[in-house]
């Protein structure tokens, strides 16, 4: 008798299928074999509550006098200078955790260095000197007391139970009312109004500075898992002062922290994207067969489409980016001219592969029959990216695209801020809040008009291919405008609409909506360039017609920074002459 038999995966399969409905049925059998069957009615399952609460203490060295004074001796051990070796283990640096920190590499300013060292038996008195507040403090003395725990006259009616007196999260704030177990002082109630001031409520804060606040969550009632997350609600410079504007690369009005996170995001995330896409495409070469064999023209230097298109693009981009409120901030903020150049010079170098790496998942989408209609040619990269990447490389991407876009609507939005704050004002007479107030309004109308826009589904390339047409209509009649002592306004705004009526008139999407059939065929090339040339040409002649002068000199004269101690002494931005 052999010992040998043969399995197959299908036997195998089979098997265990017969032992999961033999194991099924015994399992049924067994059950109702040992089991009863019961009902209820008129009642819930409900999931489980839960409360989350807090408790806080917050401290904060602003070098006062009375930081250092002890009620036994007279002033505490505190030292600006590292203790010896021999000693150092008696010593706690301040502020806390700074000693593991080694700072930022070529940034003088940013170290690992100690401000002070205090003695350990001195540390807690030290924390009590530097207090501003706490959750609970029933004596408020800016140190945080718990029922139960610490050696202190319990208010009455106050219960031991953390979940009873500790502060609410949400919707109900009663803890941060200093008319509860809050610390009731300066730090927390506003000395005119009597309301509650923020938790973290810091001014005059000056170099040297240091804090704290520590937070402790409580989840009551069941067991849970507590994430924290934050946003960025607002960014500000808020003002720039003088240690602030020594600084060469100070820019005001930017806010370089959001700027430089905005770029070392956007920046990884987009090489990342391009290389890891170009690699499940099977590298350069399979991607270079696979647009020859769809669209072998895309890839000709000297193809006439190819040519017409670049031209009209850089029209565009041009006109668009001449009339970017972003580039025009930069260089009234740039320190010297020197500044302004390299910081052209790097930007244009960060940019220019960027656009280019965009730009190649054109053909790309179309080798691979992703472009089904002209809308698609817009968001070729997203195309691409979405086909050939998983779905988590996907949401990377999207994340990607939100910076940009926020990005964008960022720089926008200040322009609108400073167009109404600049620009109303010789319209109505209005306060400082009242501007404020309109800002937003107009900021919040541009937002809800394009947010209706968005919705509609247009093409993205034919949204931005409008707002190009008007800046290329009116980009060089502007600057013409700056440099000449003959243009003037009516004929500038002349030029500039008969241009973007020319654009519009061989734009072809207008052809759908606009009666042109009896013009020639419509070419965004003609359009653009047409556009471009018109509004330049009557920007000339205009100004040669309207045989006015302009004493540009004025411009020096009368034209201050807000800064300047001529603007504040006028009022209204140039000194009196």
């Amino acid at each position: 008798m052999s010992n040998d038999f043969e399995l197959s995966r299908r036997k195998a399969l089979a098997a265990l299928g017969s032992i999961g409905v033999a194991s099924a049925g015994a399992g049924l059998g067994t059950s109702a074999y040992f089991s009863d069957q019961e009902t209820f009615q008129n009642n819930r399952l409900v999931a489980g509550e839960l409360d989350l609460k807090m408790d806080w203490e917050e401290h904060y060295s602003d070098w006062s006098a009375d930081e250092d004074d002890s009620p036994e001796d007279g002033s505490l051990d505190i030292r600006m200078e590292e203790p010896d070796e021999a000693d150092l283990e008696n010593y706690t640096a301040y502020p806390p955790g700074v000693a593991e920190f080694d700072g930022v590499e070529g940034d003088p300013y940013v170290t690992g260095d100690p401000l002070l060292w205090i003695h350990n038996d001195d540390v807690e008195q030290f924390m009590a000197n530097t207090s501003l507040e706490a959750f609970p403090d029933f004596d408020d003395d800016g140190l945080a007391e718990f029922p139960g725990i610490d050696d202190f006259d319990v208010p009455e009616g106050t219960s031991s139970d953390p979940c009873e007196y500790l502060a609410d999260v949400g919707e109900n704030d009663d803890g941060l009312s200093p008319d509860g177990f809050r610390t009731d002082n300066d730090d927390t109630r506003d000395s005119e109004t009597g309301e509650p001031l923020p938790l973290i409520n810091l001014n005059d804060v000056k170099p040297g500075d240091f804090g704290e606040v520590t937070f402790s969550a409580h989840i009551c009632d069941n067991d849970g898992y507590l994430w924290l997350n934050g946003g960025l609600e607002s960014a500000s410079e808020n003002g720039v002062t003088e240690p602030e504007g020594d600084d060469p690369d100070e820019q005001e009005g930017v806010v370089e922290l959001l700027d430089t996170v905005q770029t070392a995001l956007i920046l990884p995330l987009l090489i990342v994207s391009v290389v890891v896409t170009l690699l499940a495409l099977g590298g350069t070469d399979a991607v270079h067969a696979t647009v020859v064999d769809a669209a072998p023209e895309l890839l000709t230097l000297g193809a006439p489409s190819g040519l017409e298109f670049g031209a009209y693009v850089v029209v565009a981009i041009v006109g668009a980016e001449m009339l970017n409120q972003a580039w025009w901030q930069r260089v009234y903020a740039a320190s010297d001219e020197g500044t302004l150049r390299r910081s052209f010079l790097v930007a244009a170098v960060a940019v220019v592969p960027m656009v280019f790496l965009a730009g190649v998942f054109g053909p790309v989408a179309v080798g691979l029959g992703l472009v089904e209609a002209p809308g698609d040619a817009s968001v070729s990269f997203f195309l691409v990216v979405t086909e050939v990447l998983p779905d988590t490389a996907v949401i990377a991407v999207a994340v990607l695209a939100v910076l940009l876009v926020v990005s964008s609507a960022d720089t926008l939005f200040n322009a609108i801020a400073s167009v109404v704050t600049v620009d109303l004002p010789r319209i109505v007479d209005l306060s400082d809040a009242g501007l404020t107030a309109a800002a937003r309004a107009v900021t919040v109308v541009v937002a809800a008009a394009a947010t209706v826009v968005g919705a509609q589904g247009y093409s993205v390339l034919t949204l931005f291919l409008l707002a190009d047409l008007l800046a290329a209509a009116t980009f060089v009649p502007l600057l013409y405008g700056l440099y000449s002592q003959r243009a003037w306004s009516g004929g500038v705004a002349t030029a500039s609409a008969t241009g973007l009526v020319v654009g519009l008139a061989f734009f072809p999407p207008a052809r759908a909506v606009l009666p042109l059939s009896a013009l020639p065929a419509a070419s965004y090339f003609v359009s653009f360039v047409g556009a471009a040339v018109v509004s330049t040409g009557l920007a000339a002649v205009t100004a040669r017609l309207g045989n006015r002068r302009y004493d540009l000199d004025r411009l020096d004269r009368d034209v201050r920074r807000l800064d300047d101690d001529g603007a504040l002494a006028d009022g209204h931005g140039g000194d009196r002459r």
